[in-house]
């Protein structure tokens, strides 16, 4: 059985979530990082936290 993923597309790629968590953890600043990827700051902190499996 497939599972249908309903709701909203997610706003950034696993890619980009990935870039994200290095620029972070280089010591970007969040609100920066979310800025140059054209997303609010509360969207990059829940796609980093869903990533990390928290």
């Amino acid at each position: 059985m497939d599972l249908v993923h309903l709701g909203r597309l997610p706003r950034l790629s696993p890619a980009q979530v990935a870039h994200a968590k290095l620029l972070v953890e280089g010591g970007e600043s969040p609100t920066m990082v979310a800025r140059s990827l054209n997303v609010a700051h509360s969207t990059l902190y829940r796609a980093l936290r869903a990533s990390s499996g928290l």
